[in-house]
């Protein structure tokens, strides 16, 4: 693809295209044999497929409405699909529709409801420019082709997260690093300064895909874009070694030392710690 913004170019197209992403970047985190497998073997789940299903229920309802189906139930579960009824009903509905297990489209629905009655998911998704919009660029250091396609192009570059790893209030900076967020969000940055202008925010809506679908938006902080950022330009170094050479070497060979986070021995020993006292102004904050 020639470098710059296609707003409407569809998902199939966008995936069909190989090119240095966050999706692989992650995986490269992994080993890049993962990545190198991933990308051959690159398959659906079930998940993935109750997240696009969500994502087109919150940005674009109406097709959500025209390409989803319900799969036909009967006394409470689903047909089978070597059964009669089930084969008249998939002539019936439209071509290319996509049949989901009735679990799964209550839940999308579900989860488009808790999006849309969030104040601040709402602020986001109304001021955007585009949704979906796909982006592509050369990165300057190492050659490579890159890709994004962001869920919402506005004030803010913006992407609606479908999981069932969000955690409680006190948990959310952990699960930012695990799932490396702050990653795609400088990437998503890189795409936005090379094609369009350049985006100071990053900002996640973030809806669980089971009950009660609680939904939450987060705006990633300089230090986790800078963080980031760091991150991407060593994965993307190592990516195009591993391009430029052909091989993609998996772990190192011998034995890895293990061991558990700081926080985790605080826990264990806070005898052997000193405590944390939070200050403001030279002042101990009491009451924390």
């Amino acid at each position: 693809m020639n470098p710059g913004i296609y707003p409407d170019l569809p998902a199939a197209d966008y995936h069909a295209i190989d090119a240095c992403s966050a999706t692989r970047l992650k995986w490269m985190s992994r080993s890049p044999a993962y990545c190198r497998w991933r990308i051959d073997h690159n398959k659906s789940t079930s998940a993935m497929t109750l997240g696009t299903a969500a994502h087109m229920a919150v940005l674009e309802p109406d097709r959500f409405l025209q390409t989803c189906a319900r799969r036909p139930e009967r006394d409470g579960k689903m047909l089978a699909v070597n059964t009669k009824d089930y084969k008249g009903w998939l002539q019936a509905i439209p071509p290319g529709s996509i049949p989901l297990p009735p679990q799964d489209y209550d839940a999308a629905v579900r989860m488009r409801d808790a999006v849309w009655d969030c104040p601040e998911a709402v602020a986001l998704l109304k001021g955007h420019y585009d949704y979906e919009a796909s982006m592509f660029w050369t990165d300057a250091a190492t050659g490579l082709p890159c890709k994004c396609r962001v869920d919402v192009l506005g004030c803010a570059l913006t992407d609606l997260k479908t999981t069932a790893k969000l955690p409680g209030p006190g948990a959310v900076n952990r699960w930012v690093a695990s799932e490396q967020h702050h990653l795609q969000g400088a990437f998503y940055r890189n795409g936005a300064a090379h094609t369009v202008t350049p985006r100071d925010n990053f900002a996640l809506i973030v809806v669980r895909s089971d009950p009660p679908h609680e939904c939450a938006v987060f705006d990633l902080d300089p230090d986790a874009l800078r963080c980031g950022a760091e991150r991407v330009r060593r994965l993307m170094d190592t990516y195009a070694a591993c391009v430029e050479s052909g091989e993609w070497p998996g772990w190192a060979g011998g034995i890895h030392t293990a061991s558990v986070p700081e926080w985790e021995q605080r826990e264990c020993w806070p005898e052997e710690y000193a405590p944390i006292v939070l200050t403001r102004g030279g002042k101990k904050l009491e009451g924390i």
